[in-house]
Formats: C-alpha cells, sequence, structure tokens
C-alpha cells in the first residue's frame, strides 16, 4: 500500500508540474529570468532542456520543493550504459519548483515556481 501511494503522489506531483511548466517546454523565452546566486547558472542557459529526460526526482520538505534531475541526450546515454566517465557534452541538471495545494484536489500538491537551478 505504501508503494501505491508514493507512486500516487509522484505521477500527481509530475502531472502538476508539467502541466504548470509547459510554457517552458515550448521555448526558452518563457522561462523564468532564475540565476542561481551559488553557481550563477541561469535557467535560460540550459539550452534544448525540452529534450532532456528525467534521471531522478524528490521532494525536499525542509523547502517545500520538488526537484527534477534531468540528462540531456548525451548524459542520458551515458547513464543507460553505466559508462564510467561522462562524455564531451554531457550536461546534467536539477531544477526544484515550489509547490502549493491544488484547488480542484486540496489533499494533492502540484508545481508552483521554479525556484533553483542547479
Amino acid at each position: 500500500m505504501k508503494t501505491i501511494t508514493k507512486v500516487l503522489i509522484s505521477t500527481v506531483l509530475a502531472s502538476g508540474l508539467f502541466a504548470q511548466s509547459d510554457v517552458y517546454l515550448t521555448n526558452n523565452a518563457g522561462v523564468p529570468d532564475l540565476k542561481m546566486p551559488n553557481n550563477k547558472l541561469a535557467f535560460k542557459e540550459i539550452e534544448g532542456y525540452q529534450n532532456y529526460k528525467i534521471i531522478a526526482t524528490h521532494f525536499r520538505t525542509d523547502k517545500n520543493e520538488i526537484r527534477y534531475v534531468l540528462a540531456n541526450p548525451v548524459a542520458y546515454n551515458a547513464l543507460l550504459h553505466q559508462t564510467k566517465i561522462m562524455p564531451d557534452g554531457s550536461k546534467i541538471v536539477k531544477i526544484g519548483w515550489s509547490v502549493k495545494k491544488m484547488p480542484t484536489w486540496p489533499g494533492a500538491l502540484e508545481s508552483d515556481k521554479i525556484q533553483r537551478v542547479e
């Protein structure tokens, strides 16, 4: 039962994330002008992130944030084939969204705003 609950929560969070952020999937012009102070990485610099694949996800209760780790096709293929050294052109990025309660389903959470990119 716990596994089913975790899968359901992950599915709801992911569907909320993509429903809220589909404007970001079409082009880099619509993304927020977010620049991280510690690593100076700007969200707009992750060119082609629309084609990246999700390789991990987690929820930070202390920051009320859902995080997805994405890999570009080069990095994804290297991970898939368990390559020990990542080839040139590999990009892995972690994007964090704040969450809020869904108005249509108060027991569930959905993504709200992009808070971090690493």
